[in-house]
């Protein structure tokens, strides 16, 4: 189904629930299970919002491959995350932009062109 955004262009949901900042503020302190859980919480709405901003994007990345980047990302900077009265949700689709334009870029960069067959022979030219 196809999410409400609020005006800064992510979805309206869990934005400001207790529970997912609890979970956010353990993990951060190392807390595994707690990082699992909010993992768990926050993977469907990462992975819908990815799917609906690079829904027929080319390239190496695709919308699910980008919301794993933005997992993985969560990981890593949920130690440095504060909540000075932003919630973990907006910390979180905060990332996803980022993330989100990175993948553009890359697909920008991307010279490859898709082929049905593969060639014969390698090619022994330079570069």
């Amino acid at each position: 189904s196809v999410q409400d955004e609020n005006s800064s262009g992510r979805p309206d949901e869990e934005d400001d629930d207790p529970e997912l900042e609890r979970l956010a503020r353990q993990a951060g302190w190392g807390d595994r299970a707690a990082l699992e859980e909010l993992l768990r919480r926050i993977s469907p709405p990462v992975v819908r919002y990815c799917r609906s901003k690079l829904l027929g994007s080319v390239g190496a990345h695709g919308p699910d491959d980008v919301a794993q980047e933005v997992l993985l990302a969560v990981c890593d900077a949920l130690p440095r995350f504060r909540p000075d009265g932003t919630s973990i949700m907006a910390f979180v689709f905060g990332i996803c932009r980022y993330k989100i334009v990175d993948a553009f870029r890359a697909s920008g960069r991307d010279r490859s062109i898709a082929s049905e067959s593969l060639p014969e022979n390698a090619d022994e030219g330079p570069g």
